[in-house]
C-alpha cells in the first residue's frame, strides 16, 4: 500500500533532519565547519531569492528553526536547483 502524501512528506522531513544532523556531527572539526558554512550559504541564498522563504517547511529543517506558530506553512520545499532535500542529500 502506498503511503499517504502527508506521511511521505513527514518521512522526507524526518530523513532530511537525520541526514543533516549526521552531516554536522562529523568528528573532523574542519568538515563540520565546512558543512555549517555550506548550510549558511544555502540559507542566505534562499532568503535573498525567495521573500517567502519562511513559508517553506524544509527551510526550517535546514536551519533548525521553529516556524512562527501564528502562521501556517504553505509550502514544503523549494523548486529544482534550490531544493533543500536535494541539498541535504549532497552534504
Amino acid at each position: 500500500m502506498d503511503k499517504e502524501p502527508n506521511n511521505v512528506l513527514e518521512s522526507l522531513v524526518t530523513d532530511s533532519a537525520t541526514l543533516l544532523d549526521s552531516a554536522i556531527s562529523n568528528e573532523d572539526f574542519d568538515v563540520v565547519v565546512q558543512t555549517v558554512d555550506r548550510i549558511k550559504q544555502k540559507a542566505d541564498h534562499l532568503k535573498a531569492k525567495y521573500p517567502d522563504y519562511a513559508d517553506y517547511r524544509m527551510y526550517h529543517v535546514l536551519v533548525h528553526s521553529t516556524p512562527n506558530s501564528d502562521k501556517m506553512l504553505t509550502k514544503f520545499d523549494f523548486p529544482e536547483e534550490d531544493s533543500i532535500a536535494d541539498f541535504i542529500r549532497s552534504l
